[in-house]
């Protein structure tokens, strides 16, 4: 990141140390059916997928969430289902996106995730973080907060002053309103 813009993307690149779900640590074991539950810190080159959620029928580009998958299935030797704190579509990049992965080995350490997950063929993905989590931990109701960036390539439009000055003009009618939160959380 270049100078001027790392106050930008702060959030983003908080520490690893910093880590919100501390509280969320305890009993990573779950004594009911033995599994270890995980959070992953992923980041993805969104062009390289055709979003976050598996799409059957699509042929042309893998989605984010099957190469996931099938790479931790690799290690589990059957398949894996992971949650996400939001999905993306096509051509969306992600950092610091969270999601679960319930592994049903009750001897899986969180450093062996790292190291799986750092062996992904795929070069469009990668995962920072693995921390041990409780059953509890659902990465999209856990949340506390999601940022999204939009940038717009300025070397693109004949006048980005008044291109600025028109989108500022067209989002001033959304100041001060509410969103409806528990609709965009299940997509209606």
């Amino acid at each position: 990141i270049k100078s001027g813009r790392e106050s930008m993307f702060k959030f983003f690149y908080k520490s690893i140390d910093e880590n919100p779900y501390q509280d969320l640590e305890v009993a990573h074991i779950d004594e009911k059916d033995k599994r270890r539950h995980f959070l992953l810190r992923l980041a993805y080159r969104g062009s390289d997928f055709c979003g976050w959620q598996t799409q059957p029928n699509n042929h042309e580009l893998p989605s984010v969430q099957k190469t996931l998958e099938d790479w931790l299935g690799v290690i589990e030797k059957d398949k894996v289902n992971i949650r996400v704190c939001g999905r993306t579509d096509a051509g969306v990049h992600a950092i610091r996106q969270v999601a679960r992965y319930r592994s049903r080995n009750a001897e899986m350490t969180s450093t062996q995730v790292m190291d799986h997950l750092s062996k992904i063929p795929s070069a469009g993905v990668r995962c920072s973080e693995v921390l041990p989590i409780s059953r509890s931990f659902h990465p999209t109701f856990t949340a506390e907060s999601r940022a999204y960036v939009y940038m717009i390539d300025a070397d693109c439009i004949d006048n980005p002053e008044a291109f600025t000055c028109t989108l500022n003009n067209e989002l001033l009618g959304l100041q001060g309103k509410e969103l409806d939160y528990v609709a965009l959380s299940y997509g209606k």
